[in-house]
């Protein structure tokens, strides 16, 4: 605030601002920094929101695929781009579920079918997963530059045996795609702030514009022929008693 007043203070010796005019630039760094806090706040909150709706769809749409009775069966024999029936059931379970990507793989993490077919081949085992372990996870990938969040669940056959892994996942929307969605509720910040910050301006400009009403010359020299007297008075009377004193 130091910095803001000294600037404040330049600019008025430079510029002559009124007072209500260094009120209004006063208003808008307020509001520029209340703007950056809810666009942040924001922003953290869609990233949250994003987490929790497409995290909870990717772990469901995951062990859907992997109780399938007929992927637990095809998938202790399958190979990297071997059959048919192993894309079929992962390309209907993104496309049913909204998804990116839908990926299943082999119990040491070597991809069999992708909806990515780079992958195919690849392993899917990342250091953070619990899958080995036999339990479902999700969490945070970046595959090619792009930051992904990403669902894997073990597929158990009848005895509880683990036979391979589904995953599936969705990519995090970019800051820009973020923006135009919090944009309403940043705009209508704006112009609220904004309007407040104006009438303040305004209010205190017209405040401003009223002059103390002074007294006139013939008051003061009326004041001041009373006063005298008095002044005088007062004297002769502390002379008086300092005498008496002494």
């Amino acid at each position: 605030m130091g910095a803001v007043r000294f600037w404040l203070a330049n600019l008025y010796t430079r510029r002559k601002l009124t007072l209500a005019g260094q009120y209004l630039i006063l208003q808008l760094l307020i509001i520029a920094v209340v703007l950056a806090g809810v666009i942040t706040v924001s922003l953290t909150q869609a990233t949250s929101n994003f987490e929790k709706i497409e995290g909870r769809r990717s772990l469901s749409a995951a062990e859907s695929l992997a109780a399938n009775p007929l992927l637990r069966v095809l998938l202790p024999e399958a190979e990297p781009e071997m059959g048919s029936a192993l894309p079929a059931m992962g390309e209907s379970v993104r496309s049913t579920s909204g998804l990116q990507f839908v990926t299943i793989a082999d119990p040491r993490g070597t991809v069999v079918t992708s909806s990515y077919p780079d992958e195919v081949g690849t392993s899917i085992l990342h250091p953070e997963s619990a899958v080995t372990e036999g339990r479902g996870w999700t969490g945070e990938i970046w595959r090619n530059g792009n930051h992904v969040l990403i669902a894997q669940v073990p597929v158990l056959d009848d005895e509880g045996k683990m036979v391979g892994i589904v995953s599936a996942g969705q990519s995090y929307p970019s800051t820009g795609e973020m923006i135009q969605e919090i944009a309403p509720n940043a705009l209508f910040t704006l112009v609220i702030s904004l309007l407040l910050g104006t009438s303040g301006s305004v209010l205190l400009a017209r405040g401003s514009s009223t002059r103390p009403v002074g007294l006139n010359r013939g008051k003061l020299q009326s004041f001041s022929s009373i006063a005298k007297p008095c002044c005088t008075e007062s004297k002769r009377e502390s002379s008086r008693c300092r005498r008496i004193a002494g």
